[in-house]
């Protein structure tokens, strides 16, 4: 072991310092059952202790019964009219219906269940209408419904309540259904059925309500609107109406402007103008080219259609028999001839007048027919002219109609939707119904006796298992040689049992012995193996030879040197060699470790040149070992007395002597010249008592003597319980001990 790893181990700074690295280690199930068996007392305190807890709670809570209504949310919604609702329907997918089941758990919907059953008048669910008892003020405090300076209001106390009926309620959907299940329990079973039907009810009354006020506030909303679309479709219309009149764009009843209707009815006047005037110049010309002819007014009257050229031609037609019949009876001289003849000429002169007069009458007529087609002609382009100085006014005017067209439309969209909500109003329909009603439960859904037992064990299990930690971790004593080598760092070189806890046929007919009187008394036991043990341990660790001379200490006093040193020095002589025990703690004052047959002269006579060796030197009177022992008289020594070169002396005197040499030291920490003592030996045996040298304190010990460079061979335990060791100390050698006791006696 070299001196950077005992620093390290035996650094008082902390805990962690003074342990080496763990090392890794799989950990092993009987290691964890040995823990548990050496906590066994404290495990079944825990057990017992929490499970009585939780039998207890089982006795003492009060029975609670729970009830369960369901609701269901309509697939299938029904439509009485076909309008759209102004609340939509409640969706079918998977969110939807958990939003409804939190909604079931809602606050406000508890309030309305609250106050549908008037709850904050009922002392299971207002701890202010109980009657006091002996508890009564701790609840309160508990509860912190305690004295607030102030009374509260009905509303504080019904939202009160509504939180304790959340508290006891629950509201689960039923797999991937519509279908809702509402629990509630309390100490009444007829509370709890009716508690779980209001929630139904209230959750049904709940949409029912919301529809309506929506329907009412979209109505009111609604309504309000419409007022102000109204002024605007007004404004709107009247704006187009009067740009109408200023640019003289009113329009008819079949929508055409009157300068469009004008343009029209002139158009078509001007067409049947034209027409009257071409069939007037047509008759005319069709005159002027009989008369270029030289047609007279027979054929005049087919053309010009004139009654008076057919009277008068009838008339020359029978004037001109005449005339033919008066030539062919008395010739051209006859005056009726002659009469005829001029009667004839006479009419012909009356057509030819008559055919110039209608030839008058049809120039006439055909330039009246001109000059109303001129008119009409000018009045069209007149207004044309109008119609397209109007062109740029009617852009605007159209800008005008579609913002009234809009207007009128937004207004008729929203008279609709009014009507439509007016006509809603009291047909609301609910998205659910109420699937089954709750009935008073007959048994109580709690306390379960199955589940408090179950429970009161899984806690009382964990507890201990705690227990068992917190206790591990706040043990600092060594509980074996594995653990011993773990904590400090240095090599076990044995363990030395409790002299008490040897199993009886070990200790049959010896008496109350000491250790040192027990290990010759009884050579074959366990108890002195372990000495022939520790010291063949001591003879084959180190390196090239033995030590011969060995110092024995501790870090605590109590811890079993001077019993250990005197034992192992009777085991060694009982070997052959000569051993010689050398008690070097002179300020004890205890008697234990003084031989029988105390000298008057000691070791400290000897430093102190008053004694020579062969003075003090005593046999031991129970073996072939060797004393030197402190003298009989008691007194107080100098500090340095074992650090000076008489101790030197001593040693080297004893070395001619003697092949083994023990020095029982005073501990370490207790006394700063057994450090100096450990340098002049060949070796160091600590000691460490078994569970209670706290490792801390061991590891400062070894520290120390690192610090001056002693050679602390190995470590060994001491006061080993062996009872608990062959339970508990798994990997330990006397976790085997019954497998290997057939050897002592």
């Amino acid at each position: 072991m070299t001196d950077e790893t005992l620093a390290a181990a035996s650094s008082p700074r902390s805990e962690a310092a003074l342990a080496p690295p763990l090392r890794d280690e799989p950990l092993d199930v009987r290691q964890v059952i040995a823990v548990i068996v050496r906590r066994a007392p404290l495990v079944a305190v825990i057990m017992v202790a929490v499970f009585a807890l939780a039998l207890a709670a089982l006795f003492t809570t009060k029975p609670t019964y729970t009830a369960t209504s369901q609701v269901v949310i309509e697939a299938r919604a029904q439509r009485v009219i076909d309008m759209e609702q102004v609340t939509g329907e409640v969706a079918r997918d998977n969110p939807t219906i958990d939003t409804e089941v939190e909604v079931l758990r809602s606050p406000l919907l508890a309030q309305r269940v609250v106050k549908a059953l008037e709850l904050d008048k009922d002392p299971e669910f207002n701890p202010a209408l109980e009657k006091p008892g002996p508890l009564s003020g701790l609840k309160k405090l508990v509860s912190g419904a305690g004295p607030t300076g102030a009374t509260p209001t009905r509303e504080q106390v019904q939202a009160a309540v509504a939180r304790r009926l959340l508290a006891n309620l629950q509201a689960r959907r039923v797999g991937l259904t519509y279908a809702i299940n509402i629990s509630f329990s309390s100490r009444s079973p007829e509370t709890a059925a009716k508690v779980a039907n209001a929630f139904a009810e209230q959750y049904l009354a709940n949409q029912l309500d919301t529809k309506y006020e929506a329907t009412q506030r979209a109505s009111a909303w609604l309504n309000s609107r419409l007022a102000g679309l109204r002024t605007q479709v007004e404004t709107a219309e009247a704006a187009v109406q009067h740009y109408r009149a200023a640019n003289g764009l009113l329009a008819s009843a079949q929508g055409e402007t009157l300068t469009q209707q004008q343009i029209s009815g002139l158009s078509s006047q001007l067409a049947s103008a034209r027409a009257d005037q071409a069939e007037q110049e047509a008759r005319l010309n069709a005159a002027r080219q009989q008369m270029r002819g030289g047609q007279l007014g027979e054929d005049l009257g087919a053309a010009l259609s004139s009654a008076v050229i057919t009277r008068l031609r009838d008339q020359r037609a029978q004037t001109s028999r005449e005339v033919v019949d008066l030539q062919g009876r008395y010739g051209e001289r006859h005056p009726d001839l002659q009469r005829a003849q001029r009667q004839l000429a006479d009419i012909d002169s009356q057509i030819q007048g008559e055919v110039r007069r209608i030839m008058s009458n049809l120039e006439a007529q055909v330039q009246i027919s001109r000059q109303r087609t001129a008119s009409i002609e000018s009045s069209l382009g007149a207004q044309r002219g109008t119609l397209s100085a109007n062109a740029t006014a009617q852009v605007r005017l159209n800008e005008l109609e579609r913002n009234a067209e809009s207007a009128r439309t937004l207004y008729q969209s929203f008279l609709d939707r009014f009507k439509q909500t007016t006509a809603q109003q009291g047909i609301e329909q609910s998205d659910a119904r109420i699937g089954a009603m709750a009935a008073a439960p007959r048994a109580p859904s709690a306390p379960k006796p199955a589940l408090y037992i179950v429970g009161g064990l899984i806690a009382a299990v964990l507890a201990a298992a705690v227990a068992v930690i917190v206790a591990e971790l706040f043990d600092n004593g060594v509980t074996s040689e594995v653990n011993l080598e773990h904590r400090l760092n240095v090599p076990s070189l044995g363990a030395i049992a409790d002299l008490g806890t040897l199993p009886t046929t070990e200790r049959t007919g010896i008496g109350k012995l000491s250790p040192a009187s027990f290990v010759m008394e009884k050579p074959l036991s366990s108890f002195a193996e372990s000495f022939r043990s520790l010291a063949a341990n001591l003879k084959f660790t180190q390196e090239g030879r033995p030590a011969q001379v060995l110092a024995v200490s501790s870090a605590l006093p109590g811890e079993g040197k001077t019993t250990t040193a005197l034992c192992l020095a009777r085991s060694i002589a009982q070997s052959g060699e000569t051993v010689i025990l050398v008690d070097c703690d002179l300020r004890r004052r205890a008697k234990s470790g003084q031989p029988e047959n105390a000298p008057t002269a000691g070791l400290r006579e000897v430093l102190e040149g008053k004694a020579t060796l062969q003075q003090a030197v005593v046999k031991d009177a129970h073996s072939n070992a060797y004393r030197l022992p402190r003298s009989a008289a008691d007194r107080e020594v100098a500090a340095d007395l074992l650090g000076g070169t008489e101790m030197d002396k001593v040693i080297e005197e004893l070395r001619q002597h003697f092949s083994v040499i023990i020095l029982d030291t005073a501990p370490v920490l207790a006394i700063a010249e057994t450090r100096v003592l450990a340098t002049k030996v060949d070796g160091v045996l600590f000691l460490v008592r078994w569970r209670r040298t706290p490792h801390q304190a061991a590891g400062i010990a070894l520290k120390n003597l690192q610090s001056v460079g002693a050679n602390v061979i190995g470590a060994a335990l001491t006061q080993v319980d062996m009872r608990e060791q062959r339970r508990t100390a798994f990997g330990d050698a006397g976790y085997y001990y019954d497998k290997y006791s057939s050897y002592y006696s």
